[in-house]
């Protein structure tokens, strides 16, 4: 799978410029697996706006599959590290240093990725007006955010109000609900194609990266439920993260 080869990829690039806790590796690589199994068709001629790009593995991905990328991050050290990246895989992408909100492009998108980035945002309504603006009629946005009606982020909730660690955990990973996500959606004239949810299994983050590191054929059965689970109707609704594709 073209997810594995990513996630070795972001591996060994970012461990050069931080610390990668693995369960985050586990996040990225579904969220990899589930953005390659959605998008098969080919790219070629179409064009896709990756927002808070980061080091660009998403982009990546689609750069594989023939799409012309614009990835907007800006952290200007991030946007060398994707650069790099996307050389030594014998792709280009525009890469432009701004925030979602300042950005005056004229250009619209086939495909639009905001992974992991609304919940940090001060006005998430800004930001999706910005997006409704910026997309084909036909075209297509991926937003993933953070679930808290989730065991994942419920059990952090819990441990972080008891030790006095909110502040220091970062509340807005805690701030949003399946069911406010998809109001925010609705309310900025979106509609809502699917769901899928990540890691909606309850199983404890350390046993997952136990069970990956020391016990790889039951974790990769595990991660294989997971995957089928997460499009289930009601079940995608309580993953760590929730994906949805939606259009205009």
């Amino acid at each position: 799978m073209l997810a594995n080869n990513l996630i070795k990829k972001y591996i060994s690039i970012y461990k050069n410029y931080g610390k990668i806790e693995p369960i985050t590796t586990i996040f990225i690589k579904r969220r990899l697996e589930i953005l390659e199994e959605t998008i098969k068709n080919g790219g070629d001629g179409k064009t896709l706006l990756d927002i808070g790009s980061n080091i660009g593995i998403f982009s990546l991905l689609f750069a594989k599959k023939g799409y012309a990328i614009t990835a907007l991050e800006p952290e200007k050290n991030l946007i060398q590290v994707a650069d790099k990246l996307f050389k030594i895989n014998g792709h280009k992408a525009e890469f432009i240093s701004k925030k979602i909100e300042d950005l005056k492009e004229k250009e619209k998108y086939d495909i639009i990725l905001c992974l992991e980035v609304l919940e940090h945002l001060n006005n998430q309504d800004l930001a999706l007006q910005k997006i409704y603006t910026l997309l084909k009629k036909e075209g297509l946005v991926i937003i993933s955010m953070p679930n808290l009606f989730s065991y994942y982020y419920l059990r952090k909730r819990f441990f972080a109000e008891i030790l006095g660690q909110m502040k220091k955990e970062g509340s807005e990973h805690y701030k949003w609900p399946f069911t406010k996500i998809k109001n925010l959606i609705k309310k900025n004239n979106f509609k809502i194609l699917s769901v899928r949810g990540i890691m909606i299994l309850p199983i404890e983050p350390k046993i997952q990266v136990f069970l990956q590191r020391k016990l790889s054929p039951l974790y990769n059965l595990l991660e294989r439920l997971d995957l089928i689970l997460s499009s289930f109707p009601i079940l995608n609704n309580f993953g760590a993260n929730i994906i949805l594709f939606i259009q205009k």
